[in-house]
């Protein structure tokens, strides 16, 4: 996922568009496994502060849901806007991704962004519960006192 920037390095409001498709490697991220090449669409433009880059990545992935525990799979499209700056720039507070040589690296970003756009809980449904059956629930003794205020006394 790199990219040759040397054409918008010569003048301030040059401007370059890429796309290409990706494929992570298998050890992506433990929360999320992309089922296929993830499609990215950028525009690098020459801000005189840094080389902007935004765009939009999609992917197929598979997720956990937070309530029933099951795999499903969803399709995220994430819009996203990034600075990077030379590696010899001071960094504004670790906010801005570097390159080096004339050349961009994509890779990180991406993965940030992919991680950063997943839902805290992901649910496989808007209406997912967990069903469970006419055994009773053995509550931890503990949280017994909680129990009794749920049913009012």
């Amino acid at each position: 996922m790199r990219i040759d920037i040397n054409q918008i390095l010569q003048a301030v409001g040059d401007t370059q568009s890429v796309n290409f498709e990706e494929t992570l490697p298998a050890d992506f991220d433990e929360d999320m496994h992309v089922l296929e090449p993830v499609k990215v669409s950028v525009t690098l433009a020459n801000s005189g502060l840094g080389i902007m880059v935004s765009g939009q990545v999609q992917a197929q992935a598979e997720l956990i849901c937070g309530v029933c525990l099951r795999p499903f799979e969803t399709s995220l499209s994430i819009d996203f806007e990034e600075r990077f700056v030379p590696s010899t720039a001071a960094l504004d507070e670790g906010l801005d991704y570097t390159y080096h040589d004339y050349e961009i690296d994509l890779a990180e970003m991406l993965r940030d962004v992919l991680i950063l756009s997943l839902p805290i809980a992901p649910k496989c449904d808007i209406n997912c519960s967990v069903k469970t059956n006419d055994q009773e629930i053995t509550i931890d003794p503990r949280l017994q006192i909680l129990a009794r205020l749920k049913d009012g006394g």
